[in-house]
C-alpha cells in the first residue's frame, strides 16, 4: 500500500471511486437527517445502484478502497 500511494498517477486511479463513495455518503447522511439511519439509506442506496446501474470501471479502485481499509477504519473509530 505505501508503494502505492507514492505514485500520483496511482492515486489519482482512486479519486473517482472516492469521490462516488462520500457523494453516496452524503446523500444517505442528508436522508438520514429527515427520515432516519443514515446508516441503513447509504445501504439501501448501495445495493439499488449496484443492482440498477452498470458500475463504471473507473470507480473500482476508489469503490474497493473504500469497502475496505475506509469502512475498516470507520468500524474502528466505533
Amino acid at each position: 500500500i505505501l508503494r502505492t500511494w507514492s505514485r500520483p498517477s496511482l492515486l489519482l486511479a482512486y479519486v473517482p471511486g472516492l469521490a462516488l463513495s462520500a457523494l453516496i455518503a452524503l446523500v444517505a447522511l442528508t436522508v438520514g437527517a429527515w427520515l432516519g439511519n443514515a446508516i441503513i439509506w447509504a445501504l439501501l442506496i448501495g445495493m439499488i445502484l449496484a443492482a440498477v446501474v452498470r458500475i463504471p470501471d473507473i470507480v473500482l479502485p476508489g469503490v474497493g478502497l473504500s469497502a475496505s481499509l475506509i469502512l475498516r477504519a470507520g468500524v474502528a473509530l466505533l
